[in-house]
């Protein structure tokens, strides 16, 4: 049994995983085995085309790991979602939502609802090989090998069967479980001649592995299976069995078809307070909901037995446009799961050449490009080139897994975000592959605030759009437009401060402040440039501080703060008018300044003194004018043009103005010889047809 998202209770909660291996890697007894039968076979004749569930003989061991090791079958390494700070690429704005699967130096894809699902119908079977096996004919549909179709032993206890719902997920929870450690007394004594520390209540049919980051799993003994709950409780371990017999049930009988190198993750979710979850068979209360997926290591694939709807727990972009493209997505959960459960993956030569190409070429698209999609930095590049280098030399183990896998994993998350192979493809990191057009537009308070705030606002804007584009941002340029403001606030703040004595000064002036009447002009403006000198020290430290004490550095950090900071109608022009706010009050403050000494400068008639001091003021607003008709703010505008346009456009309105006025009045039309002129010309003829 499977269940809808809508039929589940409560959000996801944390969990507990596990993994199957559906094929034998010892001769040792197994309740639960599966051996290998095709429909031209003799009943009693392996192949490893198809897997059988439920029967009692045991293939032979192929080597001492199992066969799934295999170099030609895997090219291993699990893609995580997660990406770390220091080398997250980009990341979308539902990822600003999902749970972070690592501390501050990982942010992993969350986990997402609970599947969607329809039972899947009796009369399909599914195979990754491409084959296709009908019930009708159950020859070549899993069966126990040597024996025509039965049902699954039932389990070798003596105990009562629990049997759930089930539901398909793409990952585990290992990094937001929230299993916590009762306190103990710190008490331990060690017995004479004890050399051996192991973990105790182990089942025997299970083994304990160590990940290299420390989570605790365990492994089959005789299956390809692998889990994360905690397996030295008896009532976890009989959950365990339970879910895994019923899982080997819907198989058998829905008839699919395995690869032979499967392996099956099994998590134990946690259910959340106030949901209810019940046995279907006792109808007691649940402990856990049972969520698993399956691994197909040729592909680089998850797959499951029920219909799965996998887009929730995927990063959400604007659109899907082919099967390859959530292939790439669901490519990132194989080489997650790679990573996760590395004992015994295999890191094969192919596969370390390939991840050596990769850096390879993102290093050279880095150095050679100024929009280069790559997330990462030529050192940082470099550096890893250098680790793979090293783990080709130390050879396949559970580290070298982990690392390539993780490097896989990052490679897979830019194949699907930059829409590779698909029919358009992000080829540079600020173009948009949707509908740009609304791009640009700006609302009236940003019309409106943007002059009087020497517009630096919109020059913040488009800096935003041109980075955050098809609300995804890359690491890169947006720790370049951080640093950028970070210095300017911290210069603004400083040239506020300056500004501020600078007034203080001003105003103790004898001439300036007399003590007595009413205020002058230029006290007046000394106090406006006074309040924007201080709010623009205030406001400059608080962004300062902001971006010191939560720096949002990553990727990740970045989107959630954009996506919590986008209005509905306004866009970022709120984010953006924040910005610039320091530096549009600091240049309020030197306006009123000069303001306030150009006053005091003519307060008193004196010829020479006011011939002195208006040649500098003429000379200084010739300069000031002339710096800002070459240089403006934001550096892609031309001043020149603009007024040109605006004189053209000016010209352009008043002549079809003056033609539409000459066209009711045509006893006027040779009044003058202006009038005439211009109503004959061409341009007047043609605005007003």
């Amino acid at each position: 049994m499977y269940l809808s998202p809508e039929d589940r209770p409560g959000s996801r909660p944390t969990s507990r995983p596990t993994s199957a291996h559906y094929q034998k890697d010892s001769d040792e007894d197994d309740p639960y085995p599966i051996s290998v039968q095709t429909a031209s076979s003799s009943p009693r004749t392996r192949n490893s085309s198809h897997i059988s569930l439920g029967s009692h003989q045991h293939p032979p061991r192929a080597s001492v790991y199992g066969d799934h090791l295999a170099p030609s079958s895997r090219p291993s390494s699990r893609a995580s979602v997660r990406v770390t700070n220091r080398l997250s690429t980009y990341i979308t704005p539902e990822d600003s939502h999902r749970r972070r699967g690592r501390s501050r130096t990982r942010a992993r894809s969350p986990g997402g609802r609970t599947p969607a699902s329809s039972r899947p119908r009796p009369d399909s079977v599914v195979s990754l090989h491409g084959e296709k096996a009908s019930l009708r004919s159950r020859s070549n549909a899993a069966f126990p090998a040597g024996s025509p179709p039965a049902p699954v032993p039932p389990l070798p206890v003596n105990r009562p069967r629990r049997k759930q719902k089930v539901y398909p997920v793409m990952q585990t929870h290992r990094y937001d479980r929230g299993t916590k450690l009762q306190e103990r007394p710190f008490e331990y004594t060690i017995q004479p001649m004890q050399m051996t520390y192991q973990l105790e209540d182990v089942p025997d049919t299970w083994e304990p592995h160590t990940h290299p980051e420390g989570t605790l799993y365990f492994r089959h003994r005789h299956r390809r299976i692998y889990t994360e709950a905690w397996l030295c409780e008896s009532e976890v371990l009989n959950e365990i069995e339970d879910f895994l017999v019923q899982l080997d049930e819907s198989v058998h009988e829905f008839g699919y078809l395995l690869p032979p190198d499967a392996e099956l993750v099994l998590e134990l979710e946690n259910i959340p307070p106030g949901a209810e979850h019940n046995d279907l068979e006792t109808g007691k209360p649940a402990s856990h909901y049972w969520t698993y997926y399956f691994v197909h290591h040729a592909s680089r694939v998850l797959f499951w037995v029920h219909p799965h709807e996998v887009t929730p727990e995927m990063e959400i972009l604007r659109g899907f446009h082919s099967a390859s493209h959530i292939k790439h997505g669901i490519e990132e959960f194989y080489w997650k799961h790679f990573e996760y459960f590395p004992n015994r993956q295999t890191v094969s030569n192919d596969l370390l050449e390939e991840v050596l190409s990769m850096l390879v070429y993102k290093n050279v698209d880095q150095l050679t490009s100024m929009s280069s999609t790559v997330g990462m930095k030529p050192d940082d590049l470099q550096k890893l080139a250098s680790v793979i280098k090293t783990a080709k030399s130390l050879g396949s183990n559970q580290y070298t897994a982990c690392a390539v896998g993780r490097l896989m994993c990052l490679f897979a998350h830019d194949r699907y975000h930059y829409y590779y192979g698909q029919k358009v493809a992000r080829l540079d990191r600020y173009q948009s592959l949707f509908d740009s057009s609304g791009r640009g537009k700006r609302t009236a308070l940003a019309a409106l605030l943007s002059p009087v705030l020497f517009n630096a606002p919109e020059v913040h804007l488009k800096s935003l759009e041109r980075i955050w584009v098809d609300q995804i941002i890359n690491e890169i340029p947006w720790s370049q437009f951080i640093n950028k403001l970070q210095t300017d606030w911290q210069e603004a703040v400083l040239t506020a401060t300056v500004l501020l004595n600078a007034n203080i000064s001003f105003m103790t002036i004898n001439d300036v402040d007399n003590g007595s009447g009413p205020r002058t002009p230029a006290q007046i403006a000394s106090f406006v440039s006074t309040i924007a000198s201080i709010a623009s020290t205030v406001i400059g430290m608080l962004l300062v501080r902001q971006y010191r004490v939560k720096p949002k550095e990553t990727a990740t950090d970045a989107v959630t703060y954009l996506t919590s900071r986008r209005h509905p109608k306004l866009g970022l022009e709120t984010l953006a008018i924040m910005y610039s706010l320091p530096y549009a009050l600091l240049m309020w403050a030197v306006v009123t300044f000069l303001v306030a000494f150009a006053l005091e400068c003519f307060h008193i008639y004196d010829i020479p003194t006011i011939s002195a001091t208006a040649t500098t003021w003429g000379l200084a607003a010739m300069l000031l004018v002339l710096c800002l008709y070459t240089i403006w703010e934001g550096g892609d505008i031309s001043v020149h043009q603009w007024f040109m346009d605006v004189w053209e456009s000016t010209q352009g309105r008043l002549r079809t103005f003056y033609a539409r006025v000459m066209k009711k009045n045509p006893g006027d039309e040779e009044a003058t010889p202006e009038q005439s002129s211009a109503t004959a010309s061409p341009e007047i003829a043609m605005e007003t047809c």
